[in-house]
């Protein structure tokens, strides 16, 4: 074969090979887009960092910015046992184009998948279910039959996290079957639900002492329990005392009061 057309075969090989590669790349990052426009759990808790989202753009309204409308409590959602998702002021803050900014209870302007599904939820005896679906902000309300009391949440929401908010109430007969609110505690909170009033037997509340303050006791919870025929509760036997942050550091060449 003649030189001049050994090189044309050779260029036409080099061109086919890296077309082929060129192909993969695109293949592989089309998947690994997908991946992670699939994926929940985008929450950071990294603050400090400018508010840059993925594109590089830093936007008008930063996603830290408070909404008024919406407020964000992380530490009650801990308390309730909700997941906060990654928080935003609007679309754009975002980073999988499949979540919007969304109010999502206690947890704020969340992103969170408009279509996320909740769980399908058992039916109570002695009372019925209603709900708007199973859907993310979507609801379920419980009603007793007549002479039957309510023990637990009313209403539950579907959040962003995939699972529904409180727990599955029931429809008890006996008043003396159930406790009523939690104690309260000064500088405290706990864990129950503010809107919940009535908790069933065996019922656990947590407590926890508001930011600076502590307790040295070791008993923080309260739990709903029949004794002698009376159900009442039994705890918290916790005190929360402000820290103390003893003695302020010495400075050089100067003083304090």
């Amino acid at each position: 074969m003649r030189p001049s057309v050994v090189v044309p075969v050779f260029l036409l090989f080099v061109c086919s090979r890296v077309i082929i590669t060129e192909s993969k790349l695109q293949q592989q990052a089309t998947i690994d887009i997908t991946e992670e426009d699939d994926e929940d759990d985008d929450y950071d808790d990294d603050y400090s960092k400018p508010e840059i989202d993925d594109d590089g753009r830093i936007y008008k309204n930063p996603r830290n910015s408070p909404s008024a409308m919406c407020p964000r409590d992380e530490s009650q959602a801990k308390l309730l046992g909700q997941k906060c998702l990654r928080k935003c002021s609007s679309d754009e803050d975002c980073k999988s184009t499949k979540k919007k900014c969304r109010c999502d209870g206690i947890c704020g302007m969340t992103c969170v998948k408009p279509e996320k599904v909740c769980p399908q939820l058992p039916e109570i005896s002695h009372g019925i279910m209603e709900t708007t679906g199973n859907f993310f902000s979507n609801e379920v309300h419980y009603k007793c039959d007549p002479n039957y009391f309510l023990v637990g949440l009313a209403d539950r929401t579907c959040r962003g996290d995939g699972t529904w908010s409180g727990s599955t109430p029931a429809c008890k007969k006996d008043t003396n079957s159930f406790c009523t609110d939690p104690p309260k505690v000064l500088n405290a909170k706990n864990s129950a639900p503010p809107e919940q009033s009535t908790f069933d037997i065996e019922s656990t509340v947590q407590y926890f002492c508001d930011h600076g303050y502590e307790t040295m006791t070791p008993f923080q919870e309260a739990k709903c329990l029949m004794m002698d025929r009376k159900v009442s509760w039994f705890g918290p036997d916790i005190t929360c005392s402000p820290k103390n942050c003893g003695s302020p550091p010495e400075i050089p060449n100067g003083w304090h009061t």
